[in-house]
């Protein structure tokens, strides 16, 4: 018994890529999309003299921001960590 011992039923002792995001769920998708949603707002408000090229680019921030959240949290569930 260890210190990181899993709380949940373990699905997938070493989940890949594919595994991580064929578990994604709908909450991980919503997440996705307000945390992408509020990255492009904020570049569009904050890049004032640029606003289209800052919008662009912190949506990109925020998309890739938000995807690897939600793979975090698919890869918790697949190990037992998280529910």
């Amino acid at each position: 018994m260890g210190f990181y011992d899993p709380k949940f039923p373990v699905r997938n002792a070493a989940p890949g890529f594919t595994d991580c995001v064929y578990e994604f769920r709908v909450g991980d998708y919503a997440a996705m999309s307000t945390i992408s949603g509020g990255s492009v707002l904020y570049g569009w408000f904050v890049g004032k003299p640029l606003r289209p090229q800052s919008a662009a680019a912190c949506g990109a921030i925020g998309g890739m921001a938000a995807f690897m959240y939600a793979y975090q949290n698919s890869y918790g569930r697949l190990m037992g960590y998280k529910e």
